[in-house]
């Protein structure tokens, strides 16, 4: 048995033992392969390792080391430090044609491996050791290819820039070729920014100059060139007639160009529907990429694959082929295809209506690009500080050879110097002394031209708010009346917006002035944001449908979500961007507006973009200033008279946030609008809540409802004071349905209608300024005439001065109204006026009763009548204001009477319960502070009347005078 096995080892030794031999082979072979494979790089590092000069040799060994790794994609860090070697090595070697070829060559290889910064730096400095030399034909080429980095960055703007300036160069030194490519290459910045006549011009001109110097291959170029302009400008035919005329002249190459030729080809077919013969087109081009290893251009081509899956309704394959361009925008580093990349994938899920991932992409997108064009101004920094470095050392030399002449010198310039500085120290005390006093007289004068614009500006709101009240006045009579048709109903109220409009772009200037003074504060409030922003929104619908503009809202809040702002102010913001988007996006553009929080601060987020004319580089700087005009040709006659950005970013400092805009030339712009958002309990009462300007009318419908008790009774007397014909025939207008109306021109007039004892008048309307007596006047005789105690004022005016309103209470008006007023709030304020008028005559009426009845109640012996009573009551009641929780047992222990006395002698004198006598003392002092001008916030005066909500307080503010708090301190501010 043991000889058996023997023999069975020695067979399997002599069968295994050659295949061992063959697999050793095999693996010695590879090994080989793999080190001749590494041979040259090895090879070549080794000798850069042992030539350690600082010269042209080892510029030119590491530009070769770095063209030989590229074949084989290092992206190590060893490749890192010997381009950044190389560069230094570059700045500090005296020019000469190594070093010009050299850089050129390493352009080249940073531009095919991504790396844009390092390739504009290394261009940069081509250019500037080349303009030390005054050699022009290697500064254009370092500007042409400056250019076209740019270009491939999507910057057009600087692109161009840089290619005009080398045609500049080119047609100097006469070189037709670089002129040729010059045109072609300036076409296509024109093609970026669509400005699509400039861009043919270019190409018909780069076209007949290589016709002429028979460029076959720059000809090429062109037809591609013409293929894509007309694939924008939407001739697809002509398109696809040039793109293939580029296709058989390439076919035979089988190279980058002929594989780029075959994505644009697969890119008009796309356009115009052809998906099939697209998506062949596509993956040919991207095979052959592949096979010549440019991954930033199959990056590009798999892009293009996914938009064709994603119009063909293959959304995974669309997903699919998009993230493997991200991976391979990652893996190279390229930012502007993962821009591409995100865009396409943000429209992909956009049309899956899965709105997160859109948004999630757009995101990455919005901040790629932002990343980008900052990227992109630190490069431009650089290559001036590259070139101030230069230039400092070529200064240097020029310093030290001039050194030896100045020593010489020395002594002669010292003692001149010493002379001279007496001279400059003499010169300066009496430029300082001129400076002083000049500075003092323009501080005066800029004192009194301060003082003439606030007159200027306080009388240009006089003569503006008198039309504008008669035209709302006029208006919103007419609108009111029934047997107004639908069409001239919607006629009026256009008017009536458009006037609303007139009155805040009148309210913005005068509020840009109080900016300055800090008089503007916020009247926080809760307010359905949805509604808000919805209501902004459809104001501006029309507008856009009559442009045939896509006009979008994508409101991605919570629609529950109620928050605490200033909605007057936060409705002027997103009007005035909403407006700005409309006026300058031409038809058939594109506006969409978003509402979202941002996720890490969690401030409410509203973006405003467009398709617009866009803002230039030398505009964006200043269009926050006040009474700033664009001065970009696309911007020419657009119109605006610059105050509503300027406005819109002092609100939203007062808000405490923050704007920001981007924007293209004539691509459009962006708003970013970031508030602070304080989430809070929803508001079930509607009528807490303040809408802003457009909820007049519906709040009118309201009130008319609860007039119905007074104009259905016997007419009350109004006489009205006004000089302007037009104010007074719109106030005949408004007040005559109601009222029995009496008309006088002046004060004077008036007072003789009041002396005489034909009318028994109940009410007097004033206007402020007229001739003869005036306004003041005419009131301050009329409160020291004991006979018209009851007469109820109202004044009047276009004025808005916090000194012309306290000068009229302290006169002793009832009420003050502000031009431009609504017929509304004219009639609100009149029958609050007069109820008040009755209940106080009624009061008295009570009272007199009570004085003669006899009633033996205890604790009543301490008042010698129930009025008295009262006038304790309301006088301990005012004393207690702030104290919320004084109630009517602590009244009773304070009078020392019993708590059902109380509320039976409330009751019977004034016609109310406890409770509402207690209300109606604390709005009387509220209205008394509001009234006084002190710049209370709603929730100052709220608290200091004991009233602890101020929502609740703004509600029965509003039901008993029919006016909102905050509307007493806006007039305060004006």
């Amino acid at each position: 048995m043991r000889k058996i096995n023997i023999t069975n080892n020695l067979m399997v030794t002599v069968i295994l033992l050659p295949v061992l031999l063959l697999i050793g082979a095999w693996q010695n072979s590879a090994i080989e392969v793999a080190q001749f494979d590494k041979k040259p790089e090895i090879d070549l590092y080794q000798r850069i390792q042992q030539h350690q000069a600082n010269d042209t040799v080892r510029l030119e060994l590491l530009v070769d080391y770095l063209d030989l790794i590229q074949l084989h994609k290092d992206s190590s860090e060893v490749a890192s430090t010997l381009i950044s070697e190389a560069l230094e090595l570059s700045h500090q070697l005296p020019y000469s044609p190594p070093v010009n070829s050299n850089l050129r060559r390493l352009g080249s290889i940073l531009v095919q491996g991504s790396k844009y910064q390092l390739a504009l730096r290394c261009f940069n400095t081509l250019y500037i050791i080349n303009q030390l030399g005054d050699n022009k034909e290697e500064m254009a080429f370092a500007l042409n290819r400056i250019g076209r980095v740019y270009r491939v960055l999507g910057v057009f703007e600087i692109g161009l820039k840089y290619h005009l300036e080398c045609l500049n160069i080119s047609q100097e030194i006469g070189d037709s070729s670089l002129i040729a490519d010059s045109f072609l290459r300036i076409g296509w910045c024109f093609m970026d920014v669509k400005n699509y006549d400039n861009a043919h011009k270019y190409f018909t001109l780069a076209q007949e100059l290589s016709m002429k110097l028979n460029d076959k291959k720059r000809l090429s170029d062109i037809y591609n060139a013409f293929g894509a302009y007309y694939r924008q400008t939407g001739d697809y035919d002509k398109a696809i007639s040039f793109h293939k005329k580029n296709f058989v002249q390439r076919q035979s190459e089988k190279e980058i160009p002929f594989a780029i030729t075959m994505h644009n080809l697969a890119r008009v077919y796309f356009d115009r529907g052809q998906f099939q013969e697209a998506l062949d087109l596509v993956n040919r081009s991207i095979a052959l990429k592949k096979e010549l290893g440019s991954k930033s251009r199959v990056g590009i081509s798999l892009n293009l694959l996914s938009e064709i899956y994603s119009a063909k309704g293959e959304s995974n394959l669309a997903i699919e082929e998009a993230n493997n361009a991200f991976v391979i925008a990652d893996e190279i580093g390229s930012n502007e295809l993962k821009i591409t990349v995100a865009k396409t994938l943000s429209k992909i899920y956009n049309n899956l209506q899965n709105q997160n991932q859109s948004r999630h992409f757009e995101l990455i997108h919005l901040r790629l690009k932002d990343s980008l064009i900052n990227q992109v101004n630190t490069w431009e920094l650089s290559k001036i500080e590259s070139q101030n470095e230069i230039q400092r050392k070529d200064l240097e030399i020029s310093m030290l050879k001039e050194r030896r002449t100045a020593e010489a010198r020395q002594k002669l310039l010292l003692t001149w110097a010493v002379v001279l500085a007496v001279l400059l120290g003499l010169v300066m005390l009496f430029y300082f002394r001129a400076r002083l006093r000049f500075s003092q007289k323009n501080l005066l004068l800029n004192k009194e031209l301060l003082l003439i614009k606030s007159r200027f500006f306080a009388n240009i709101s006089h003569e503006q708010r008198t039309p504008l009240a008669v035209l709302q006045g006029t208006l919103s009579q007419v609108i009111s009346q029934d047997d107004v048709s639908k069409e001239n109903r919607q006629r009026i109220g256009l008017a009536i917006q458009q006037a609303d409009e007139l009155k805040m772009m009148t309210d913005q200037i005068l509020d840009l002035s109080k900016f300055t003074e800090k008089k503007i504060d916020l009247d926080l409030a809760p307010v359905d944001i949805s509604s808000l922003i919805h209501a902004c929104f459809e104001r501006f619908e029309s507008r856009a449908e009559s442009k045939q503009i896509d006009y979008q809202l994508n409101y991605l809040l919570d629609t529950n979500i109620w928050i605490e702002t200033d909605v007057d102010k936060l409705n002027v913001i997103v009007r005035n961007l909403i407006d700005n988007a409309v006026k300058y996006t031409p038809s058939g553009g594109k506006i969409i507006v978003s509402v979202d929080q941002t996720l890490e601060t969690h401030q409410l987020k509203i973006v405003v973009k467009d398709t617009g004319i866009g803002i230039g580089m030398e505009d964006k700087v200043y269009i926050f200033d006040r009474y700033y005009q664009a001065k970009s040709g696309l911007a020419t006659g657009a119109g605006g008279v610059g105050i509503g950005l300027a406005y819109v970013e002092e609100l939203t400092k007062l808000f405490g946030g923050k704007i920001k805009v981007s924007s293209r030339l004539g691509e459009g712009s962006t708003f970013t609008l970031l508030l602070p958002m304080k989430i809070v309990q929803k508001v079930e009462d509607q009528s807490l809540v303040s809408h802003g300007p457009d909820k007049a009318y519906n709040d009118f419908l309201g009130i008319s409802q609860n007039m119905d008790t007074i104009l259905n009774q016997d007419k009350l007397t109004v006489l009205l004071t006004e000089d302007h014909p037009g104010m007074r025939s719109c106030l005949q207008d408004i007040l005559s349905p109601h009222y029995n109306l009496i008309v006088a021109e002046n004060g004077k007039k008036s007072m003789d209608l009041l002396h005489s004892s034909t009318y028994d008048i109940d009410l007097l309307i004033t206007d402020a300024v007229m001739p003869e007596v005036d306004g003041f006047t005419l009131v301050e005789r009329i409160r020291s005439d004991e006979k018209f105690d009851e007469l109820v004022l109202i004044m009047l005016t276009g004025k808005t001065g916090q000194e012309d309103k306290t000068r009229a209470l302290r006169l002793g008006v009832d009420d003050y109204i502000t031009k431009p007023f609504s017929a509304e709030e004219l009639l609100v304020r009149c029958q609050n006026l007069l109820r008040r008028k009755q209940e106080r005559l009624n009061f008295d009426l009570h009272a007199e009763e009570f004085e003669h009845q006899n009633e033996e109640e205890p604790g009543m012996e301490f008042f010698a009548s129930p009025v008295s009573l009262l006038k304790k009551a309301e006088e301990i009641l005012r004393r207690e204001l702030a104290n919320p929780q004084f109630s009517i047992h602590d009244l009773a222990e304070e009078l020392g009477i019993s708590e059902r006395t109380i509320l039976r002698k409330i009751k019977k004198a004034t016609g109310l319960s406890t409770n509402h006598f207690f209300r109606e003392i604390r709005l009387m002092k509220a209205r008394e502070l509001l009234l006084a001008g002190n710049e209370r916030s709603v929730a100052e005066v709220s608290y200091a009347v004991g009233i602890e909500s101020p929502s609740y307080f703004t509600k029965i503010y509003y039901e008993r005078f029919g006016k909102r708090p905050s509307d007493f301190i806006y007039e305060a501010l004006d």
